[in-house]
């Protein structure tokens, strides 16, 4: 079970952009292209870095770079405006270490020669950077066309999502039952894959950490539950105490945004420590909006 009710609030996506380009191919035409291109992605509420300004040469795109430097970025969006040789993306990559994506442009056959050849450049790029085990996404859009905006918004809230779950902390109270291997999980591939950072915690640490909080202050947590749970009265209230801190103590790690969200296996080991029936257990979380259901609570009782 998992309650991830106070989510910390999404930040912008900050996106390096560097328009790609050589001049022995139609400069005014890959002008234009590039400016079509910023047009829609002003559209897109993201934070763009960078300019339409074409850059032709590793001089220019190191002053660029010298310009990101003044604030972390998320992902590189390389503007393939025209054809260019892999050494300047290559050497992006291995300097920004960051999501590289992508956007080449598309041309009509006229039977002559290509006046940009834009997306012989971005397959020249991702061979050269798959070589270094550097993975990429494109694009091959015209800005022009009515779909490209909802094709570069799609990859745009994907890298969102990583972002605002790069900033996610999952505390885990409890391990899996012996027999249950579907409950278990790989916390550095969940962080690869998803940027999901997942903290194990013991009871006993966390009761550790509990101990300045006040009796005024469990009481308030008792009067609280009391008005919105019947029958805690009737239950052993010196076990229920412990609930009383445990979910007072939650709510502070929330608030301080220190954890983002809580799972519990619900073993025999955790219900034990707890000392109460897991009903109890579970509609105190509920009702304090640390856990947002218990449907699949038992695991192992």
């Amino acid at each position: 079970m998992i309650s991830m009710n106070n989510m910390n609030p999404a930040e912008t996506l900050r996106v390096g952009v560097l328009p790609l380009a050589r001049p022995t191919f139609d400069v005014p035409y890959a002008e234009q292209m590039c400016e079509n291109a910023w047009k829609v992605m002003e559209q897109i509420p993201v934070e763009w870095v960078g300019s339409s300004k074409l850059l032709f040469d590793a001089k220019s795109v190191e002053s660029q770079l010298l310009k990101f430097e003044e604030k972390p970025l998320d992902i590189i969006l390389i503007l393939q405006l025209t054809f260019t040789d892999a050494s300047m993306t290559v050497r992006i990559a291995e300097l920004l270490e960051l999501p590289m994506l992508f956007w080449s442009f598309p041309e009509e056959r006229t039977g002559g020669r290509l006046r940009l050849n834009s997306l012989c450049g971005v397959n020249l790029a991702a061979h050269a950077l798959g070589k270094s085990g550097i993975q990429c996404d494109y694009l091959n859009l015209n800005p022009q066309n009515p779909d490209s905006k909802n094709n570069l918004v799609s990859l745009v809230r994907a890298f969102q999502t990583f972002k605002n779950l790069s900033r996610t902390k999952i505390a885990v109270f409890g391990q899996h039952p012996d027999g249950f291997h579907t409950c278990a999980f790989d916390s550095e591939n969940l962080k690869k894959i998803a940027g999901v950072n997942v903290e194990q915690m013991e009871l006993p640490d966390l009761f550790e950490e509990a101990k300045n909080i006040t009796s005024e202050t469990v009481a308030e947590v008792r009067n609280e539950l009391d008005l919105k749970i019947n029958g805690l009265a009737k239950v052993e209230q010196g076990p229920l105490e412990k609930v009383y801190v445990f979910c007072q103590h939650l709510e502070e790690k929330q608030q301080k945004r220190v954890i983002t969200g809580f799972q519990f296996v619900a073993g025999q080991n955790f219900l034990r420590n707890m000392a109460v029936q897991p009903v109890v257990l579970w509609e105190c979380l509920i009702q304090k909006e640390l856990l947002q259901d218990a449907k699949q609570m038992y695991m192992e009782l």
